[in-house]
């Protein structure tokens, strides 16, 4: 009964630490869903950064610099909304 008790409270405090995703839309008078696609895509290749892999082994690991991939639409006469689910 006590271990059930502490594996609930345990996932209660997983689940309730968990802010609201972000993601952002981003959006361009004129511009095609394919033009708005490949411009994303190209945006997201550029603001992909590297890491090393964790405790100095491993592979390295690429994330996408979301604030550099916002400047990136922005520069391409995109609105970027951020959209909280």
């Amino acid at each position: 009964m006590k271990a059930a008790m502490v594996v609930l409270v345990m996932g209660a405090l997983a689940v309730g630490g968990c802010g609201p995703a972000v993601r952002y839309e981003y959006s361009k008078a004129g511009a095609t869903a394919e033009q708005s696609q490949r411009d994303e895509s190209e945006c997201s290749q550029q603001a992909t950064v590297t890491a090393a892999g964790g405790y100095s082994y491993g592979p390295p690991r690429h994330t996408v610099d979301q604030g550099r991939l916002n400047r990136c639409m922005t520069s391409r006469g995109y609105q970027v909304r951020e959209v909280k689910d």
